[in-house]
């Protein structure tokens, strides 16, 4: 298996994903004969997650959670709108934002809390 570590999107996203709690540098794992194995591990007891990203699918995770992902799936930080998650929510200012097609594997030191909603065309506009 060979390694390499690549400032994937540019010096700006790199910077991003370090404010984020991640790494400037992401690594790419690539058989050298044949076909190969990968296993990854959290930094403590908890549980991982894959999730299945695509056109109209992003997450956004709390920092610190994005463990690996696919080749198309990109790693950006996202920021909390919330003044009041920021001080009493416990994830912080920044966040991560997943976002491509493909597969990330996400992990917690706890158990996952999953939320779904629509966004309607009226507050995309009120966005923009």
């Amino acid at each position: 298996m060979s390694m390499k570590a690549k400032m994937k999107g540019g010096l700006l996203k790199a910077i991003g994903r370090k404010f984020a709690g991640e790494t400037m540098f992401l690594t790419e794992f690539t058989p050298t004969s044949g076909e190969g194995l990968v296993a990854f591990g959290g930094n403590v007891h908890g549980k991982i997650k894959p999730i299945e990203l695509g056109e109209k699918r992003e997450f956004i995770v709390q920092k610190d959670a994005f463990l690996c992902a696919e080749d198309t799936v990109d790693l950006s930080v996202a920021f909390q709108r919330r003044l009041g998650s920021v001080f009493f929510g416990g994830e912080g200012f920044i966040l991560e934002r997943l976002t491509g097609r493909g597969t990330a594997f996400i992990h917690a030191c706890g158990d996952f809390v999953e939320f779904e909603w629509e966004v309607k065309k009226e507050e995309v506009k009120k966005e923009k």
